[in-house]
């Protein structure tokens, strides 16, 4: 009942002051870092996603399950785009059925990622442990869908919940707070210094975005297959940048 108030007294406080602020600087320009870091993103899980479909030699139980997974970060990441508008148009507090609406998926798919990424630990520790032995991958992969998507909307509805048992007495809730805390769910902890509070929820949310963008680069470099996969389905790309990073010997 204290966490409560306590939350309901920091927006009480922060809602007059994010309304009379236009524009607020410190919301467009973390407005612009997440919106950067979802654009590179999404092409950067994309890229996973479609070289997967493309190499037969990916078609193992943990390509599969990473593909899937990137493909998760797509939609977790997409929801950095209405932070964006709000930060942009000025809207800074939308309804709260409106924001649980923009929020539940995104929110879903990330729960869904997470849990594939637990059963891809699951599958590298099986193979390590027993080399000789062959899971059967229809199986494997039915349990791993199954698991993750119900603690996806599990986690979903208590998400559901949980935030509505939180905000009793205010109706309205600012996407500033709910699209950022999509993922991680941090509650405001403090009533004197509230704004430090957003500025280091929005820094973890950064490093919350570089996570999800990593899934690329990292197969790329530390796996020799989708190295290969990733020269052969972008070649026009990795000549150009070598091209371009070539000096031309001075005479």
């Amino acid at each position: 009942m204290n966490e409560s108030w306590e939350f309901d007294s920091a927006i009480s406080e922060l809602y007059p002051l994010l309304q009379s602020e236009h524009p607020c600087w410190t919301v467009l320009i973390f407005a612009s870092i997440f919106t950067i870091l979802a654009n590179v993103g999404i092409l950067l899980n994309f890229s996973v996603l479609y070289v997967t479909i493309r190499t037969k030699s990916l078609r193992g139980t943990t390509n599969i399950l990473l593909a899937i997974y990137s493909l998760c970060e797509i939609i977790h990441l997409s929801a950095n785009f209405v932070f964006t508008y709000a930060a942009f148009s000025g809207n800074y507090f939308i309804p709260f059925k409106s924001a649980n609406c923009l929020a539940v998926i995104p929110f879903y798919a990330f729960v869904f990622g997470m849990y594939l990424m637990l059963f891809t630990g699951i599958d590298r520790l099986f193979v390590v442990l027993f080399p000789l032995k062959r899971v059967n991958n229809q199986i494997f992969l039915t349990i791993a869908f199954t698991i993750s998507g119900l603690s996806g909307f599990g986690m979903t509805i208590y998400y559901l919940i949980y935030t509505d048992g939180q905000l009793n007495s205010i109706k309205v809730l600012g996407s500033y707070f709910e699209i950022i805390r999509i993922s991680f769910k941090l509650r405001l902890q403090t009533q004197t210094r509230p704004n430090s509070t957003i500025d280091l929820n929005q820094i973890i949310g950064i490093l919350v975005g570089i996570s999800s963008s990593s899934n690329g680069p990292i197969l790329y470099f530390t796996s020799s297959e989708y190295w290969m996969a990733y020269r052969k389905e972008f070649t026009f790309f990795f000549k150009t940048l070598s091209s371009s990073s070539v000096v031309a010997p001075q005479p």
